[in-house]
């Protein structure tokens, strides 16, 4: 199959099972808190970045938000299985943790600039940035899953508003005290609702493991540095994998 071919069928690729109520892109934008249209765009973006792993040659790593199209994408083990990797790819495509440290972060650092530089000259263009943000935010940021239910989502500069609020309660009396508390959380809520109303992505909730994407590999042989024999490898910010040609 050639290049052509396979991102032609990458491009055609459903995920869901045929005439399933809720489609793969609406999973992946209610488990990360992202609109439908923004997930949409992911998933063209990770369909990218699949072509990208079969054809570059060498390791390559995903953005955060491509990689959780890649976590979803696994749950759905008849397809990832069968379909991608045993009709589309032909290969197996492995997602494994890291080792951790700061060779690793380093290595993983320099295989996601050299992702975008394979992105830009496979596409002939810059990956979208609010997709595939730079280095340095991509591997600057933890993420973690929160229960939404039990708990509220405040982003920090609004929390920082309440601090001074919080320590004059405490030295005021009850009834002033009351006043500033309500003060302070209705501003809390103003901001968190402009947050939400900024637009496509721009307060994406993530979901996934804290060093992101952890590890991509075409091929099956195991090994996380791409030294199979006549064989490219994968791999994800914190990511290890196997590999194969």
């Amino acid at each position: 199959m050639n290049k052509v071919q396979l991102l032609e069928k990458l491009s055609l690729m459903r995920i869901e099972s045929e005439g399933a109520a809720t489609t793969f892109a609406a999973r992946l934008a209610n488990e990360n808190g992202w609109s439908t249209d923004y997930a949409e765009r992911v998933l063209v973006e990770y369909r990218r970045f699949l072509f990208l792993a079969a054809t570059s040659g060498y390791p390559v790593t995903p953005s955060d938000e491509v990689d959780q199209a890649w976590h979803l994408h696994l749950t759905y083990t008849r397809h990832y299985w069968e379909i991608l990797c045993g009709q589309i790819l032909g290969r197996p495509l492995h997602h494994g943790p890291t080792l951790g440290g700061t060779q690793e972060n380093k290595r993983y650092h320099d295989q996601y600039e050299r992702t975008v530089e394979a992105y830009t000259k496979a596409f002939g263009h810059t990956p979208p940035v609010d997709v595939w943000p730079d280095a340095k935010q991509r591997f600057g940021t933890e993420y973690r899953r929160v229960a939404i239910g039990e708990h509220w989502m405040v982003p920090k500069k609004a929390g920082y508003a309440l601090i001074p609020l919080l320590t004059l309660a405490a030295c005021t009396p009850v009834e002033w005290a009351a006043g500033g508390i309500l003060a302070g959380v209705g501003l809390v809520f103003g901001t968190v609702a402009i947050a939400a109303r900024a637009g496509d992505g721009s307060a994406k909730k993530k979901n996934g493991d804290s060093s992101g994407c952890v590890g991509m590999a075409i091929g099956g042989c195991g090994s996380s540095s791409g030294d199979c024999d006549g064989g490219a490898s994968s791999g994800c910010g914190g990511c290890g994998g196997g590999c194969g040609s």
